[in-house]
């Protein structure tokens, strides 16, 4: 669950976003104002925009960023994962994880592992 001090970040977000303080963002200026191509703009209103109006409310931008949340900690994850995973088989042996360890100087008990 999302704490009220990440909602009210969220909330001030929209807000630097929603140019006309009417409660939604015009899909074209977000892209402008994150710096992305307006060639994204189809595939930002069928991503978001669920009421199908035409522009991104709070509830949509929120789970926009969410998501966006969410991929950068699964990419964070995978990153951190890919430098356990030396011989790239998609696990994590146990000599890799002793020697990945060892590098970081993290005490460590072959027999723990």
């Amino acid at each position: 669950m999302m704490s009220e001090a990440q909602l009210e970040k969220y909330r001030d977000a929209f807000e630097a976003f929603d140019d006309d303080g009417k409660g939604s963002i015009d899909p074209k200026s977000l892209l402008t104002k994150m710096g992305l191509p307006s060639s994204g703009l189809h595939s930002l209103l069928r991503e978001l925009d669920f009421r199908n109006d035409g522009v991104i409310d709070f509830v949509e931008f929120v789970t926009m960023m969410e998501m966006r949340k969410r991929l950068i900690e699964e990419d964070d994850l995978r990153s951190a994962f890919e430098v356990f995973d030396m011989k790239r088989l998609g696990s994590i042996g146990k000599e890799e994880l002793l020697l990945v360890l060892t590098e970081l100087h993290e005490p460590v008990d072959e027999g723990t592992v």
